[in-house]
């Protein structure tokens, strides 16, 4: 039976370790990096288990005042626009124009009518919904490293 003592899950981890170790220590220092920051590493994060694990192990590898970026890339999903477009139509002829509008065409529409809720089918991607969920579970578990979670669309 496998547990978290078991050989060949150390081994696993050791052989983990030691590869994140070559590609996160001892990077050179940006030469355009602000004063205020100090990353240096950035993983692609979809928030799916792989990604948050290696997140996580690179925490325990790297010093403690090092930010590390997590880059999460979301696509519009058809489906959720589509979706929200045809419950659009229908809350038009129910004459409430303003519910269940949608980033679409370029531009965030209201959502609920209301200017402070907005929806994007970015925000709506799977990816970026485990992201940022995996992002807070990051922080919570891990609160003394800088985690920044970069959106990029």
């Amino acid at each position: 039976m496998l547990n978290s003592s078991s050989k060949p899950v150390l081994r696993l981890r050791h052989h983990i370790c030691e590869s994140l170790k070559l590609r996160v220590l001892d990077i050179p220092v940006p030469p355009a990096l602000s004063t205020d920051q100090n990353v240096r590493v950035a993983v692609l994060f979809s928030g799916g288990l792989d990604c948050t694990i290696l997140a996580r192990m690179i925490h325990d590898i790297l010093p403690s005042d090092q930010d590390v970026d997590l880059i999460n890339v979301a696509f519009e999903n058809p489906r959720v626009v589509q979706a929200a477009a045809k419950s659009r139509k229908q809350n038009a002829s129910n004459s409430k124009p303003d519910e269940a509008e949608v980033y679409m065409n370029g531009q965030n529409m209201l959502v609920d009518g209301s200017p402070s809720r907005r929806l994007s089918p970015y925000e709506n991607c799977p990816d970026r919904e485990t992201g940022r969920k995996a992002f807070k579970e990051l922080q919570a578990i891990c609160p003394v490293r800088k985690w920044r979670f970069i959106a990029v669309s």
